[in-house]
């Protein structure tokens, strides 16, 4: 059994009790609750896909590698640093010593759409400055359509 209800509502948090209070006790389940942060914005996401396009074409890369390269070389140490279930998976991926189980967890579980709006801001700095340092150009986000 899965369930998963944000809760918004007094009507929602009784539902949530509710369903708590069913559970049964022959075995073991884990109940967790956490805050929902406000995620990327739209903005953010179409000023990124720019970005990764520009910085590839610029590169003689492909968009799906360039983006795989900075989510494994910047957004990873943003996850490290603000998530402790990611991180605690994470390292236990990375204790296995496997380059392609570490890639493959990189490429399943770390994705800007799990960013919140302050976690996007700072990752897009960073490829900003990074791009920069290259001597690729584009608009600042506040100038991007």
């Amino acid at each position: 059994m899965k369930q998963r209800i944000i809760v918004t509502s007094v009507q929602l948090r009784t539902r949530a009790a509710t369903i708590c209070q069913q559970i049964p006790l022959d075995s073991p389940h884990i109940v967790t609750i956490v805050e929902q942060k406000e995620s990327r914005s739209d903005k953010q996401h179409r000023y990124y896909r720019h970005l990764i396009g520009v910085i590839a074409a610029e590169l003689g890369n492909d968009r799906d590698s360039q983006h795989f390269w900075y989510k494994q070389n910047m957004l990873v140490d943003i996850f490290l640093r603000d998530d402790d279930y990611y991180r605690a998976v994470y390292q236990g991926v990375a204790n296995m010593n496997d380059n392609k189980m570490l890639n493959y967890f990189i490429d399943q579980h770390t994705s800007t759409t799990k960013t919140s709006v302050k976690q996007m801001r700072e990752y897009i700095d960073q490829v900003y400055h990074h791009a920069l340092s290259l001597n690729v150009r584009f608009p600042l986000f506040e100038a991007y359509q």
